[in-house]
């Protein structure tokens, strides 16, 4: 059963996990120094933040406060002929102005290590993600707020595997993967340490290139989750091809069937049935010129904080051009998540966004982004949300290490059924980073 671990507990795991990689991958360059590359990177980032809404309230409830951000980082590249590690880690502490609201910190942490035990077969692969997310999987809070409706998210994963060549043109490979996934720290009272979890993965994978143009992918893979709410099994069986019509461009597709078995309980009337579903994963990415479009089609397990398995079936497309000074983006999409135990649809979603970056000088550029959300929440409570966001960032690169930045965010935030969802906020943010 899984520990769960307090917010003290949270802050020296992901510290002793830093300074031990550190240790650890200083203590291998001094000893193996010949091949080896390394990078390390140290920055600071202070800002000063005005936000009119910390905790995303409605306009009579809202609570402004000035915000100082100071947020050290590092950034770490050791690579030798056996092994890569990459770790990228910030330390964010916030200080808010009003008396009546608690300071704040958290952790942004990206670890990973690939080492090969045995040349060209035999590999391990280690990651580390610890990030704070939105509470809310059809709506992304972090984008609004510093805090409100988040949690952190910390997910960490051991992967050993073997790749056998039977032929020249096939390749096959078996792993295991043991991955534990915790929620702590959640900004609003919410259940989200009792969907933490740890899932022992077995798995293989077979590939064909079939020409010089196709490759065909077939797998299996085999899931024993644990957890508080109910311990599951989970077999997935897929297949597809992937077909490279022209240089740059793509097109592929991956279909199969995956099955849910829950351990029964004492009280049978808290029994889930076993459960099956058909998944997909498919799209098309075409680049022409400067010009970049993609679609693409997925049913998958998303990490939700509330609920143990929740599907969704997310369709997106985007199209981007590059000019010599702008970049712009225009991307969409259509998500619906349900609820795996119970085979409930939990909420849809439509979304909207683009974004335009302007470079006015070597050293200036300018970003502006816009979005539309509509979610339709269809569980019990029911209701529609309409969601607005901008943003407004201006970018001075004073020296070849330093940049100095101010943005401008604006959320707004609307619905006739549910009356929590009715707020509007706007962030001014001053920021200085200077890389070491």
């Amino acid at each position: 059963m899984i520990h769960i671990l307090s917010r003290r507990g949270a802050s020296l795991r992901i510290s002793g996990l830093v300074a031990a990689a550190i240790v650890f991958m200083l203590t291998c360059f001094a000893l193996e120094t010949e091949g080896a590359v390394f990078r390390i990177e140290p920055s600071i980032m202070v800002s000063e933040e005005y936000n009119d809404n910390v905790f995303l309230q409605r306009d009579e409830n809202k609570i402004e406060s000035f915000i100082t951000r100071l947020s050290p980082s590092i950034r770490l590249k050791y690579t030798t002929s056996f092994w890569d590690w990459d770790l990228n880690y910030t330390y964010s502490y916030y200080y808010y102005t009003r008396h009546r609201i608690q300071n704040d910190y958290s952790h942004l942490l990206f670890l990973r290590n690939r080492t090969e035990l045995i040349q060209d077969y035999l590999y391990v692969e280690v990651r580390d993600d610890y990030s704070r997310v939105s509470q809310n999987v059809s709506i992304d809070y972090t984008q609004q707020s510093p805090t409100a409706n988040q949690v952190d998210q910390n997910i960490f994963a051991v992967n050993p595997y073997l790749i056998l060549r039977p032929s020249t043109n096939s390749r096959t490979v078996f792993g295991y993967i043991f991955q534990d996934v915790r929620y702590l720290n959640g900004s609003v009272a919410s259940q989200a340490e009792t969907v933490n979890h740890l899932e022992h993965i077995a798995y293989g994978d077979l590939g064909i290139n079939l020409s010089s143009r196709m490759t065909f992918t077939a797998g299996a893979r085999y899931t024993h989750d644990f957890n508080h709410i109910s311990n599951y099994t989970q077999v997935d069986v897929y297949a597809g091809p992937q077909y490279a019509y022209a240089e740059n461009a793509y097109i592929f597709a991956r279909g199969g069937k995956t099955w849910f078995d829950f351990e029964p309980k004492a009280d049978p009337n808290q029994n889930h049935p076993r459960k099956d579903y058909w998944f997909w994963d498919g799209g098309l990415n075409h680049r022409i010129s400067t010009l970049t479009f993609a679609l693409g089609a997925r049913r998958y397990v998303v990490q939700d904080p509330v609920r143990l398995v929740t599907l969704d079936d997310q369709y997106t497309a985007s199209i981007s051009n590059t000019w010599p000074r702008a970049v712009v983006t225009l991307s969409g999409g259509w998500n619906e998540y349900r609820d795996a135990l119970s085979n409930q649809r939990l909420s849809r979603t439509q979304q909207v966004q683009g974004s335009a970056l302007y470079r006015f000088a070597t050293l200036t550029t300018g970003t502006l982004g816009a979005g539309y959300q509509d979610v339709n929440d269809t569980t019990a409570t029911g209701g529609v949300t309409k969601i607005v966001l901008s943003t407004l960032r201006l970018d001075q690169q004073l020296s070849e290490k330093a940049t100095l930045s101010f943005e401008y965010r604006f959320a707004n935030s609307h619905s006739y059924d549910i009356m929590a969802n009715n707020y509007s906020n706007n962030r001014f943010i001053l920021e200085f980073r200077q890389i070491f």
